[in-house]
């Protein structure tokens, strides 16, 4: 799904869609702060369901402090001694290392085209449009933003968190009659 798929939902959604505009909508409040609401409710999104990253560091005694990939959120998996200040890591040995890390998405400008692909999982971008919506009209007086907030809330309360593991252990020795 891209930025221009989630703008037409949310602009479907409050009413103010008119595809035969270069714009979608013809209301300037929408035009000017949609792809900032975008932004701040995919970051929000992104913390409660991370997007999984991973990169590979190959540190010497000369190199032991890096710089964290663009994004970087939080550590996930990384098997070696390590602290975190500002946006460096610093190991405390040399060696190779991959590091799976949550990262925040891609920041949605004023400038960002319509065709960026958003970088969230489905079920994230099937509740984002009601959280611009909810967003985009709470500066209104006179809406009722309060249905979009609360079906955005609903489906934030849906996303699965994780993943799932399973295993099936067969036991040959068992006789069945």
């Amino acid at each position: 799904m891209t930025l221009g798929d989630i703008k037409k939902r949310t602009l479907a959604l409050i009413e103010a869609l008119d595809t035969t505009l270069p714009l979608l909508t013809d209301d300037i409040d929408f035009q000017k702060k949609i792809n900032y609401c975008v932004d701040q409710v995919q970051t929000e999104l992104a913390q409660i369901k991370p997007i999984i990253a991973k990169i590979s560091f190959t540190v010497t005694d000369s190199t032991l402090e890096q710089s964290l990939p663009s994004g970087f959120y939080q550590v996930d998996k990384l098997e070696a001694n390590f602290y975190i200040y500002g946006s460096k890591i610093v190991f405390t040995e040399a060696g190779a290392y991959d590091m799976y890390y949550s990262k925040l998405p891609t920041i949605i400008t004023a400038d960002t085209a319509d065709t960026v692909t958003m970088e969230l999982t489905a079920d994230c971008l099937n509740a984002m449009p009601y959280g611009v919506a909810s967003d985009m009209l709470k500066a209104d007086v006179s809406t009722d933003y309060s249905v979009y907030a609360k079906r955005y809330n609903d489906l934030k309360d849906q996303i699965r968190i994780g993943t799932t593991k399973s295993s099936v252990f067969v036991d040959d020795s068992v006789e069945y009659s």
